[in-house]
């Protein structure tokens, strides 16, 4: 028996050639109505079970690609809106948890000790310096008092290859206003991504004001245009712009691993 019977092979459509009702699930995508299908119901791949694309801030983890998605936009909790673990506002020893031993961290700080506690960690009432109210307001966070903190804004900064061939090799120089802010730096270095999770990236830091991105693609995988990168940028202006960055693409091979005579373009996107 027929669910229905369009009179076409477009399977496309809301009836399938096999004069099958189109539905979520059946591994064709249906234009209009659905973003993809890929006939599972895994959660953590690109196409979730609803037919909708995964993408950051979902509140679903894709995995190989999220460190983590909370499914907010607060950039303070330790899950940025690029789907990286941040630093949590207060948590001076990076431990993810909010303890006296936070506390105790901040006030030496405050008194003048040497301590590496980045203001956009450390500064949780919003004032420019870290003074002992700080480590009090976490005192009495880590004793279960809610308390509103205020440190300053992290948010990131996404570069975007817009033209050139698919490439195998990439490296951009970033240099920076260091008024409107820096790009974040933990134990582990820069915390800046690929959203290509098959597609390896090095950020190092040049000087105060720059940095080298490096992008690479191991095997048969290229990075082509539409790829980018997201780095965590703690900014220190209300409203970041593109022209606040400046890119040169410093070198980049083909995929037959030769060097590209016209270099790609690139845009620095405030995200």
């Amino acid at each position: 028996m027929e669910q229905c019977d369009d009179g076409n092979t477009n399977d496309s459509d809301t009836c399938l050639s096999t004069c099958v009702s189109a539905s979520c699930g059946d591994g064709i995508v249906q234009a209009g109505v659905e973003a993809c299908d890929d006939a599972n119901e895994d959660e953590s791949d690109a196409c979730l079970s609803t037919c909708v694309s995964a993408s950051c801030g979902d509140g679903i983890l894709q995995a190989g690609v999220e460190i983590c998605d909370d499914g907010n936009l607060v950039n303070s909790d330790g899950c940025s809106n690029a789907c990286l673990f941040t630093r949590i506002c207060g948590d001076g020893t990076n431990d993810r948890l909010l303890t006296a031993s936070d506390a105790l961290m901040l006030l030496r700080r405050a008194v003048g000790q040497n301590l590496v506690c980045p203001d956009y960690v450390c500064d949780v009432d919003g004032s420019g310096a870290i003074t002992a109210s700080d480590a009090l307001m976490i005192l009495r966070r880590a004793v279960g008092t809610e308390v509103p903190l205020n440190c300053g804004p992290v948010t990131s900064v996404m570069f975007r290859i817009e033209s050139g061939v698919p490439m195998v090799e990439l490296e951009l120089l970033v240099e920076f206003d260091a008024t409107v802010g820096d790009f974040v730096e933990e134990a582990g270095g820069l915390l800046c991504r690929a959203t290509d999770g098959a597609v390896s990236i090095f950020a190092t830091r040049l000087s105060r004001q720059a940095l080298r991105i490096e992008l690479f693609s191991p095997g048969a995988v290229v990075v082509s245009p539409s790829n980018t990168v997201r780095c965590e940028f703690t900014a220190a202006v209300s409203e970041l712009r593109e022209s606040d960055f400046d890119l040169t693409v410093t070198g980049a091979s083909d995929a037959n691993s030769v060097g590209v005579v016209t270099l790609p373009a690139v845009r620095a996107i405030p995200w």
